[in-house]
């Protein structure tokens, strides 16, 4: 870390090899399902062309498996706009590729790709990836917590 303020009440640093918000690799590794990710598995990849994918469960496992052998294109970002709740990315590829979003994966994400809702998988451990397909699309990343509430909801009314 790289101070660039400080007073007496605060300081301010700056991560000078910090990846970017948005990564766009080329590869795919898959982790088998309930294995843990320990240090020595993040001192060798390239997370710039290389994600782990670290599955939440059977049917991301499954997905995953299928996503990582087509998703192997390049996807170049043609624009990026990001507020507390949403990101927006315009990309263009001429094949399957992927897209990370280096924000944290939490129950409450909602991934569209041209504004139909897809799934995305949880990326080297914490992070949100979603293979794109070839050519322009919007993918959007937004958080709906309240879905969150309607299943909990929808599940106790099950329960009775």
């Amino acid at each position: 870390l790289e101070p660039i303020y400080r007073d007496t009440k605060t300081a301010v640093f700056q991560m000078p090899h910090a990846y970017p918000r948005v990564l766009t690799p080329s590869r795919a590794e898959l982790i088998p399902m309930g294995q843990s990710l320990s240090p020595a598995s993040f001192a060798t990849p390239d997370f710039a062309s290389t994600v782990l994918l670290t599955p939440r469960d059977a049917n991301d496992a499954a997905t995953a498996a299928t996503d990582a052998t087509r998703c192997t294109g390049q996807v170049a970002i043609r624009s990026t706009a990001s507020t507390n709740i949403q990101t927006t990315v315009q990309t263009a590829a001429s094949s399957a590729g992927w897209l990370v979003i280096t924000d944290q994966d939490f129950p409450g994400w909602i991934t569209r790709v041209d504004g139909r809702e897809t799934g995305h998988h949880r990326a080297d451990g914490l992070l949100r990836a979603v293979c794109v397909p070839a050519g322009e699309h919007t993918v959007t990343f937004r958080y709906e917590p309240w879905r969150m509430v309607a299943q909990v909801l929808e599940s106790e009314a099950s329960w009775q």
